[in-house]
């Protein structure tokens, strides 16, 4: 609600004011406005991205070497994120490196945060003659409804 007051033309001392509402409101001292609400939509979304570095691969590669990997989680919505999870199915030492600015465990709008994470090579990596795999981050936007995004 927005409310105006001023003096009359006539310079009479006495004031008025006027509360605004959707309908229109000009009757003075009246008091009758209503609230004027702009409804906005909620988009809430994450962009996952890895990263691997193989600079410490033996050449030719063999079992037991280990790939690093860097791992960001971008918000890209229009809300906060909180609760923000990071699984990996490949990798069991995931961990925060950087990147939470603003509010503490808060994953703010256009913020990224960084993960590091290792994986050992396997005989099955070389069997599949690959190794691949797919981190998940998990958040929860301020309606309470978990989303989970995935790369």
């Amino acid at each position: 609600i927005a409310v105006a007051t001023a003096t009359p033309p006539s310079g009479d001392a006495n004031t008025f004011s006027v509360e605004s509402s959707s309908t229109g409101n000009t009757t003075p001292g009246a008091n009758e406005g209503t609230v004027t609400e702009v409804p906005l939509t909620a988009t809430p979304a994450m962009t996952v991205t890895k990263t691997a570095d193989t600079s410490a691969l033996s050449s030719p590669p063999k079992v037991g070497d280990v790939i690093s990997y860097a791992i960001t989680v971008e918000n890209t919505g229009n809300v906060s994120l909180t609760g923000v999870t990071l699984t990996d199915e490949l990798t069991t030492d995931e961990a925060y490196a950087s990147g939470d600015a603003g509010v503490t465990g808060t994953l703010e709008v256009d913020e990224t945060w960084t993960y590091s994470a290792t994986h050992a090579l396997t005989q099955a990596d070389f069997d599949a003659a690959k190794v691949e795999n797919i981190a998940v981050a998990t958040a929860t936007p301020p309606s309470g409804d978990a989303n989970t995004f995935s790369v």
